[in-house]
């Protein structure tokens, strides 16, 4: 199971992506490469021995090893540890026990309610990087929106009244407010997978706080499965936001023409994805005009206020929305244009000239650099923290189709050993990632010996032994590849990437020989108690290239690697094996988790069995 956005990462983590678009290809690209690892790996699907042969794996005991985790959790000090265990198992005693499940809801909402008083969503630090901080409030409240819609929204609406009167007297910013909308947009887009009604209800409830960028965001995801209830939910949106600042209100601008980018300059900014086969709507294109219409109305009316705005003076941000709306072409209706020519004329005499010149600036794009100006331009400056920053952008930004040697020339060009190691280091890692995907392993094995990080490596290792295993019939030669891997793995340092690459290796073996990976669970959790500090139970991995005055960041999605579903996958093989590795974690977090995980396994047996032996009903 793959999900994308786990929690909110927000600040400068947004800002250093959307700055490193290359950067961010790789981390779609590695996000899609787990789902293709899972999914393809079916070959030795058929070898798979049902859990359900051991006696340990039956719904009593599940049931038994879920409660004692909500008491185990009464032991740790850590209170998103304490939430983690307590939600997971009321999410699965819900069908079995729903009275203790909602027991746990309860306790975990009440220690996310004293954590976030007591701590705030204060943000944490990922080297340079600064991660915004997690609401626990909101994270339990998601979980109980899966289960009891109701009860969410009640808790949702108590934490409005208090937030109200803290307002009140605090003061509370702007950005304060518009935090809050967003964690209710986090809420709903959790939702939408099993139940997009609810989703959109509590998106809804974000209308009440200032609209960010994570609104055009949802929107489009809950068109994914149901455009017309996205539509519907853009037209209230537009009408609660009608009179907000254009800074808000232009949030609105990408959905109803099909686009990724936002019209306005904006305070944040970020290229959505757009669904495949998304068409315009001519609705709400029109709805979205009419509004802008009504407010250059206003200010050819109050000629004072077009000269307002955080960013641009209103009549410039219109002026500038207006005349992209125009470039559009023929994703804009014809009746649409002919409002914002109305629009356009009306407000023509309330743009400066000064402020015509900014427009024009923001409208025209630079032409964008070769490759050798780059390095040209990086080789004049005088600085030599500058000199480096311009050469390390000119490799991690050069297209795939620039030679791997030259790039690497470039590279020594910087004198910081380190950094132009990990350069050096990223681009191989990158590009034998491409050829993977293209299956082209021997070229992808030659380049991945070149990755001197050994974790990285033996990452690349693992995935490109799930290609070739596509194609092998002898066990014996898939088992000397995989041992072949896991000998190289095992020479890595303990870092996240060798786990990730040790449950990989794991889940190949499973099919082939359980007990080996079993072995190599073991040696998964060997390294986790080796390593202190990490968080190995969310589904990525943040790759951090640091140089002396700049950093660029990339999350690398390993959906189909953490503790939980590397056991569970390998339960199925070998489940008392499985469960008997659980033990060793010295995390008290991690043994509970990965314990539910293979509970919840048998339980979903369990489901699976009784409705097999659902009689039929007899034809009279």
């Amino acid at each position: 199971m793959l999900i994308i956005r786990v929690m909110k990462v927000r600040a400068l983590l947004l800002t250093q992506l959307r700055k490193n678009v290359f950067l961010f290809r790789v981390a779609i690209f590695l996000m899609c490469w787990a789902v293709f690892l899972m999914v393809n790996c079916s070959l030795y699907a058929q070898k798979e021995t049902s859990s359900s042969g051991s006696t340990l794996c039956e719904s009593a005991n599940a049931v038994s090893l879920i409660r004692e985790q909500i008491q185990i959790s009464k032991t740790l000090d850590t209170s998103d540890h304490r939430i983690s265990i307590l939600v997971r198992a009321a999410d699965l005693l819900w069908n079995e026990r729903e009275a203790e499940a909602r027991i746990a809801f309860g306790e975990a909402l009440e220690i996310a309610k004293h954590d976030y008083k007591e701590r705030g969503d204060k943000p944490t630090r990922e080297g340079r990087l600064s991660v915004s901080g997690i609401d626990q409030r909101y994270r339990v409240i998601s979980a109980i929106a899966k289960r009891d819609a109701a009860w969410a929204r009640k808790v949702t609406t108590q934490l409005f009244e208090e937030a109200t009167k803290e307002a009140a007297s605090n003061n509370s910013d702007s950005t304060q407010q518009a935090e809050t909308g967003e964690k209710l947009l986090n809420v709903a887009s959790s939702l939408l997978p099993s139940d997009p009604g609810t989703a959109a209800g509590f998106a809804r409830l974000s209308f009440k706080y200032p609209t960010t960028l994570a609104l055009p965001s949802f929107l489009y995801k809950l068109a994914e499965t149901n455009k017309a209830t996205a539509d519907q939910l853009y037209q209230e949106a537009l009408v609660s936001y009608a009179n907000s600042p254009l800074d808000e209100l232009l949030y609105l601008s990408a959905y109803p023409f099909a686009i990724d980018r936002d019209l306005g300059e904006m305070p944040e900014s970020m290229h959505y994805q757009v669904p495949v086969g998304f068409q315009p709507s001519t609705s709400a294109q029109t709805a979205f005009v009419q509004t802008l219409w009504r407010r250059s109305q206003l200010l050819s009316e109050n000629p004072l206020e077009a000269r307002i705005g955080a960013r641009l003076p209103a009549a410039a941000q219109l002026w500038i929305v207006f005349t992209r709306l125009e470039s559009l072409g023929q994703n804009t209706s014809p009746s649409v244009l002919q409002i914002v020519a109305r629009a356009k004329a009306l407000i023509l005499n309330l743009v400066s000239s000064k402020d015509q010149q900014r427009i024009d600036a923001l409208l025209v794009r630079p032409p964008s650099q070769s490759l050798d100006e780059q390095v040209e331009a990086a080789e004049k400056q005088s600085k030599p923290a500058m000199r480096e920053q311009l050469l390390a952008f000119a490799v991690l930004h050069a297209d795939e189709t620039e030679d791997i040697d030259r790039l690497v020339k470039i590279a020594d060009k910087i004198d910081d050993v380190g950094l132009r190691q990990q350069i050096v280091n990223f681009v191989y890692f990158t590009r034998t990632q491409s050829l993977i995907k293209q299956q082209k392993t021997d070229e992808a094995r030659l380049l991945a010996s070149k990755v001197e990080e050994l974790d990285n490596r033996a990452y690349l290792y693992s995935a490109i032994a799930a290609v070739i295993m596509q194609q092998m019939k002898d066990d014996s030669a898939a088992r000397a590849l995989l041992e072949e891997v896991a000998t190289a793995t095992a020479k890595a340092p303990d870092t996240e990437i060798k786990v990730r690459a040790l449950f990989a290796i794991s889940y190949l073996f499973a099919g082939i020989e359980p007990s080996r990976a079993v072995a190599l669970l073991g040696d998964a959790v060997k390294a986790i108690n080796r390593i202190e500090g990490k968080e190995f139970s969310r589904d990525y991995v943040i790759k951090r290239i640091e140089g002396k005055s700049f950093g660029s960041y990339v999350t690398l999605q390993m959906s189909g690697f953490n503790p939980e579903n590397a056991f569970r996958e390998v339960s199925r093989y070998d489940f008392d094996g499985t469960l008997y590795q659980t033990a060793n974690f010295n995390d008290k977090r991690l043994r509970a988790m990965t314990t539910m995980a293979l509970a919840d396994l048998c339980l979903q047996q369990k489901s699976r069995t009784t409705k097999s032996e659902k009689p039929k009903n007899k034809k009279p």
